[in-house]
């Protein structure tokens, strides 16, 4: 927009701001500030100013966030269209708190980002993922809860005391007049000092209020009340109370601000006021004679009433018909100089058309009156006429609201039961969508009064007589298009009833640009989102995979029974012969695919993704699910099939990643079962309990209650916090029944302390030997030998028998389980390798 010498001349402007933020995201738009007007709205008094050349913003006692950097302020022309910004305000350093506002405007803000009430951000989110810089939310809830009896607050209009604003005339401050009273003196304006804006005539409105949140979230309008004004009447002003009843219900825990909202006009999409110069009658007769005096014989006979808006056309206030217009005409039957003796009659009737400055109107003899001839002592002829010309609003299925008062603070306002809060004419919160406007009408002298029927614009000499009237005018144009008022943000009706979650969709935000100040990465946008197939349940989680990783495109969406493919930025096709073709889409998701064998997932914890793959537990099929280049795959069917058939409970499912073991661990149980990607089956159970885990590095993390704990640590034996011997536990299955003989142990550990008889450590470790036979043998440090790190020993016999381990019965048996404890806590212990010798027994214990 270009400099503007005189900024208000045409129009007036709101103002907006947002902050920007340290990471080069911002917020969403602050309120609206309510309209300056145009500068015919002004009380411009002084005949030396022609015109406003700039405006004092003040922004003093902000208090911002401290990761805010900078605060953009925005303006509009009028209270629609497109935002400017206006400048932009450094945070972290001193400001002054005033600015000068010259009309000079830089960059638009976009559409989207104008019309956004707030980001959409969902209040609760069951699955988030980050993929190619965007944030990912699924299964979102956005709607605030149902109140179960009411929200707690009542709006109350009050009609004794909403006719507060009184205009004062100025031949006659101590006589309060009606605004359409015509003033014989052309040298004065006919009325002054009107501070408030006032309504449009014979038009309905609708004030409420909004509750919002901390993050300014809102469900929509709470309460309404109607308000409407009179036809004709004094102007009035709207007062209405809030008040707290908790007899009604509780204000929602949730609501940390309020404010006042108002519908534009519900009746009417344009009006324009007047004064005819002229009027007369068209009789239905072959020459449709004109007359100016009607008698109650000739109301059968009229065909038109017709106005002359020569005056108002002279004063710069145009018309021009449209279908479906209508006139509020509004005529003084007594010709008196005092207006308060008066009988007037106000009609409301249908515009048939227009030819120049000739408005012509559906007559019929049930609307028939009378006006009294020409006043020449009192002038009557102009404001007796008075008029209101407009367009009835089409009716919507859906009533808009927009904020147009300040945001203030529910606790306090409503700190406890039966607080009120009033809103009168003196807090001008609400103001009309209108300005009073004292114009001068060209109108007739009596001498041409009755002849000037002509359907042609009459020269100034023919509108020989000037009158000073008041009118009310839509602001900022003269010929009544722009409804200029203090229209914020819009807002629809909250309908009170329980919204569903959003369970099967998927929200996205804007895109990081790496390299660049543009970081809309917590910006959401409410149809910047995708859907995955009812029918797969509400989505668990979502989860990256190695495409992802590796080009930046798929990711899976885990439902209750299903399990869909999401391609970022690509679009799936398939050709005749069936294979698939993989293309850029410029959707951020382009294509949504259910993965085969109906696979699905309820417990989100058993979700975990490492190194490109997915495993999760299914408990509608009892099955664990891992998802990798090789597609989707049960991997409890590899020889662990029976195991899972029973588990109940919860699942969890946590990663070992210097191992690359996958844990899986259900309430019900003490101990996980790990499956190893290297080995590709299910290796050992492991006596870890977490209720969550995830990994760091080379390092597996776990939660269990209020701790975090990490592996590959220096503390050596501390398992979850407790200090415990780590046991390693083999199980050797032979088809025939064997005996161990001899045992050898690998690693890399100290094994030797000299001071011992055998050289081996005294607290290093120990086997415990048992079998299916209920037999059962010790291996201890003093049995062993060393040489360097491996150590070895003879297995000694059953325990139990008689004879003990020395004379006792030999261990034999097909299934024999090996416990080895470690109890070093002073180094690293890492067993490389296991041997154990064993004889095939003749079949029977010896």
């Amino acid at each position: 927009m270009p400099i503007i010498k005189d900024i208000f001349k045409d129009f007036g402007f709101q103002f907006t701001s947002r902050y920007v933020y340290d990471s080069g995201e911002v917020s969403a738009l602050s309120p609206f500030s309510k309209m300056v007007k145009a500068r015919e709205s002004l009380d411009l008094t002084n005949a030396h100013i022609t015109g406003v050349s700039k405006l004092i913003l003040n922004i003093s006692g902000i208090t911002h966030p401290t990761y805010a950097k900078y605060l953009e302020i925005y303006a509009r022309k009028n209270n629609t269209g497109t935002l400017f910004r206006v400048t932009t305000i450094n945070l972290d350093s001193a400001f002054s708190t005033t600015i000068s506002f010259t009309g000079e405007s830089f960059e638009a803000l976009d559409s989207v980002e104008s019309g956004k009430l707030f980001d959409s951000v969902p209040l609760e989110t069951k699955a988030i993922e980050i993929s190619n810089n965007r944030v990912f939310l699924g299964n979102n809830k956005d709607e605030f809860d149902a109140d179960t009896t009411g929200n707690g607050i009542e709006i109350t209009y009050n009609s004794s005391a909403s006719n507060a604003q009184t205009l004062t005339d100025s031949s006659d401050a101590s006589n309060p007049i009606s605004y359409f009273r015509y003033s014989n003196d052309i040298t004065n304006d006919r009325v002054t000092g009107f501070a408030n804006s006032p309504f449009s005539n014979s038009s309905l409105y609708k004030i409420g209020y909004a509750f919002y949140d901390e993050y300014f979230r809102t469900r929509g309008v709470e309460k309404y009340i109607d308000f409407e004004t009179g036809n004709f009447a004094y102007p009035i002003y709207p007062d209405f109370t809030l008040k707290r009843n908790d007899t009604l219900g509780s204000i929602p825990t949730w609501a940390k601000y309020y404010q006042i909202v108002m519908t534009k006009n519900l009746s009417k999409d344009f009006s324009l006021e007047g004064y005819a110069s002229n009027y007369f009658w068209i009789l239905n007769d072959s020459s449709a004679t004109r007359i100016k005096t009607l008698t109650d014989s000739k109301k059968g006979e009229v065909k038109y009433f017709v106005i002359d808006l020569s005056g108002m056309i002279r004063s710069g206030y145009t018309y021009t018909y449209q279908e479906g217009d209508r006139i509020n005409i509004n005529f003084d039957t007594t010709a008196t100089a005092n207006e308060a003796n008066n009988t007037k009659i106000i009609r409301n009737l249908r515009v048939i058309g227009q030819a120049d400055n000739l408005l012509y109107i559906e007559f019929s003899a049930k609307d028939g009156f009378t006006i009294d001839a020409w006043d020449a002592a009192n002038k009557t002829e102009v404001y007796r006429l008075f008029f209101e010309v407009y367009s009835p609003k089409a009716e919507t299925d859906t009533t808009i609201f927009f904020e147009c008062g300040t945001l203030r603070t529910v606790a306090s306002d409503f700190t406890n039961n039966n607080d009120t809060t009033t809103f009168d004419i003196s807090a001008n919160t609400i103001e009309g969508d209108m300005i009073f406007q004292n114009i001068e009408v060209k109108g007739y002298s009596a001498a041409s009064s009755v002849s000037s029927t002509a359907e042609a614009l009459p020269t100034d000499d023919s509108l020989d007589q000037s009158y000073k009237v008041l009118i009310r005018k839509v602001d900022g144009t003269k010929s009544g298009s722009t409804w200029s008022t203090n229209a914020g943000k819009p807002l629809i009706m909250y309908d009170g009833k329980q919204r569903n979650r959003s369970k099967s969709k998927i929200r996205y935000s804007g895109k990081y640009i790496q390299g660049t100040s543009i970081n809309p990465i917590s910006s959401f946008d409410a149809f910047s989102q995708e859907e995955v197939p009812y029918e797969n349940g509400e989505i668990t989680s979502l989860v990256r995979t190695s495409k992802l990783q590796n080009e930046g495109s798929v990711m899976l969406a885990i439902c209750e029974r299903e399990t869909a493919s999401l391609y970022i930025g690509e679009q799936v096709f398939s050709d005749t012969t069936g294979s698939q073709i993989v293309s850029t889409s410029d959707k951020v998701i382009g294509t949504v695919r259910n993965l085969k064998g109906s696979f699905g997932c309820v417990h989100k914890k058993s979700v975990f993704s490492y190194g490109g793959n997915v495993y999760w537990w299914d408990n509608n099929n009892k099955k664990v699910l891992k998802y990798g280049v090789n597609g989707l795959l049960p991997i409890s069917d590899i020889g662990m099939s029976s195991y899972f058939l029973d588990k109940s409970g919860d699942a969890v499912g946590f990663f070992d990643p210097f191992l690359d073991i996958y844990h899986i661990r259900f309430t019900s149980d003490t101990v996980s079962v790990g499956f190893s990607n290297k080995r590709n089956r299910w290796v050992s159970f492991y006596d870890l309990d977490p209720v969550e885990g995830n990994y760091r590095a080379d390092k597996m993390i776990l939660f269990k209650g209020t701790s975090a704990y990490e592996s590959l640590n220096t503390t050596f034996l501390s398992l979850l916090g407790t200090s415990r011997t780590a046991s390693i536990k083999y199980v050797m299955n032979t088809q025939l029944p064997e005996v161990p003989k001899n045992i050898k142990i690998y690693s890399n550990m100290t094994v030797a302390d000299y001071s011992q008889g055998n050289d081996v450590k005294a607290t290093l470790l120990d086997v415990d030997l048992t079998n299916e036979n209920g037999q059962a043998t010790d291996v201890v440090e003093s049995n062993f030998l060393h040489e360097d790190t491996v150590l070895f020993a003879h297995i000694l016999r059953d325990k139990n028998s008689t004879g003990g381990l020395i004379e006792g019965e030999y261990m034999v048996g097909q299934l024999h389980e090996l416990l080895l404890n470690l109890k070093d806590t002073s180094q690293e212990m890492r067993i490389n390798n296991i041997l154990v010798d064993t004889d095939v027994s003749a079949g029977h214990i010896s």
